[in-house]
């Protein structure tokens, strides 16, 4: 390839790539280095046979000097020897490498994005689960539930002893929370990480992550009146965890749940249906010979 083809490929190259720049000469981070630093990057493209000492303070007021935008050492490199088609392919080569990088960050932040905005945490009525089970088991079958399901009079009657005079609602709670005493509530996350069962962000989990979206869910200040009998003093202590309602007292309410302040959890008494319930990360699916779709909706 004769010199002025080589040229005329190198500047068009560059007028293409720097089309939207307005600055000239050094800019950006290059602007900052003297000339013995900007040979030290030429040479990492070109090496010293190329790109020599002697030359650097040449090469210094040529590219400070120049028309073009030169904001990186590629770039530096291809307007300083334009004629030469082993330096420019290599300049093109670590071109294409930074824009490749530069892809693949700008991919991972739209989908960090994505992330934190489909998957929204500390949403009232919106929570997460972290579960082996598959799709079939729950939301194609009884939903959420306690290994002993409670009877919503059950669920009520548990509430008004949480709530009520007895060890209290903080001492009841932190049991739950600690060791998950009596199999009969279920425990949700507040954020789809699900307490370390979830999804920890983009890349997935080790297992399936289910969303659930709990129709009319509300807190409800406990009173004498909403629980129906007297109130534990840490109620009225500011010290409670939230009482979760679908009603304005507990005698009316088919949902009844406890949001804490202890963990990122929200305990429910009563069943979670499954209707409220999709599965958000499929590890495992409905048949365990066929690996699992992962995001079911891509991010």
């Amino acid at each position: 390839m004769c010199k002025e083809s080589q040229r005329v490929k190198s500047l068009e190259y560059l007028a293409q790539l720097l089309k939207d720049k307005d600055k000239k000469g050094l800019v950006g981070p290059l602007a900052k280095l003297n000339d013995e630093q900007v040979l030290k990057g030429l040479q990492h493209i070109v090496g010293s046979k190329k790109a020599k000492f002697k030359d650097r303070k040449q090469y210094f007021k040529d590219l400070s000097e120049s028309d073009f935008s030169i904001e990186s050492f590629p770039v530096a490199v291809i307007v300083l020897f334009p004629d030469d088609e082993e330096a420019v392919s290599q300049a093109k080569e670590v071109i294409s490498k930074m824009q490749e990088t530069e892809r693949i960050v700008a991919e991972e932040k739209r989908k960090l994005l994505a992330f934190a905005k489909r998957y929204p945490k500390n949403v009232l009525g919106t929570y997460y689960r972290g579960d082996n089970r598959p799709p079939k088991d729950i939301t194609g079958a009884s939903g959420f539930t306690g290994f002993k399901v409670l009877t919503t009079q059950e669920a009520i009657e548990m509430a008004r002893v949480w709530f009520g005079k007895g060890k209290g609602p903080v001492a009841y709670h932190q049991d739950w929370i600690s060791n998950k005493t009596g199999g009969d509530k279920v425990a949700t996350g507040n954020d789809i990480g699900c307490m370390g069962y979830g999804c920890t962000g983009p890349a997935g989990a080790t297992r399936n992550v289910y969303q659930i979206v709990v129709p009319g869910l509300k807190i409800v200040q406990v009173t004498e009146e909403v629980l129906g009998c007297p109130i534990h003093s840490d109620v009225s202590g500011g010290k409670a965890p939230q009482l979760l309602l679908n009603a304005d007292t507990l005698e009316k309410a088919t949902v009844i749940g406890v949001g804490g302040v202890i963990a990122e959890e929200t305990t429910f008494f009563t069943s979670l249906k499954p209707e409220w319930i999709t599965i958000e990360y499929e590890k495992t699916g409905d048949d365990p010979k066929v690996e699992g779709r992962g995001w079911i909706k891509a991010l």
